[in-house]
């Protein structure tokens, strides 16, 4: 038999010179293209990497600050009812100050009043308000009339004496009567409040 002719091995064709680049101005483009390209995934790569750091960092600084947020409400809460208490006392103090300067205050009215009424002027009724005063009364004679409005125009803090109503003596009533009204200026009446007995003895203990 005959033998089948062996098979001639295929030429290995191994080129290991670079390729010929594109000239021209289309190689020079495509060359700029291909270095813009790289360039900007290097870049793109880089930027990447920072976001996703900082975004650890940022989520590191998240729980962090939950963290305190949970600490601190904890605090809050536990003081809650201390604050709530505190607020309570205080409005009462603030309550029980206001109502000793406001009787300290109408104390002081009511004298200056009663310093302004003429000898003989016998009160029958008296109103104080936050703006004034409004009273009633007799009198024997009509200069104690005169004396009333000189007073009352000689004094700073209750002025502008009103008289609504002025009648004369008659057979039922031998006296004049009338009702009047006038302005009082509440803010020349401001006096600190005298201390308790309290105070003053915590005062004298501690200068000892």
């Amino acid at each position: 038999m005959a033998r089948s002719a062996q098979k001639q091995p295929s030429e290995l064709n191994i080129n290991l010179m670079p390729k010929e680049e594109l000239g021209g101005t289309f190689g020079e483009t495509i060359h700029w293209v291909l270095t813009i390209g790289r360039y900007l995934i290097i870049a793109t790569e880089i930027v990447a990497l920072v976001t996703f750091g900082l975004s650890l960092k940022l989520t590191v600084d998240k729980n962090n600050l939950n963290n305190s947020i949970k600490n601190a409400q904890g605090r809050i809460d536990s003081k809650s009812e201390f604050e709530a208490t505190f607020r309570e006392v205080q409005k009462k103090l603030d309550n029980i100050k206001g109502l000793r300067a406001k009787h300290v205050n109408n104390y002081l009215i009511i004298q200056e009043f009663n310093r302004l009424l003429p000898e003989g002027l016998t009160l029958e009724k008296l109103e104080l308000s936050e703006t004034g005063v409004t009273f009633s009364g007799s009198f024997p004679t009509a200069s104690q009339l005169q004396t009333l409005i000189n007073s009352f125009n000689r004094s700073d803090k209750i002025h502008d004496l009103e008289i609504t109503s002025l009648n004369s003596p008659s057979a039922n009533n031998p006296k004049f009567t009338l009702s009047a009204s006038a302005v009082v200026e509440r803010s020349l009446f401001n006096t600190p409040v005298p201390a308790t007995n309290e105070q003053t003895t915590q005062q004298g203990t501690g200068s000892q």
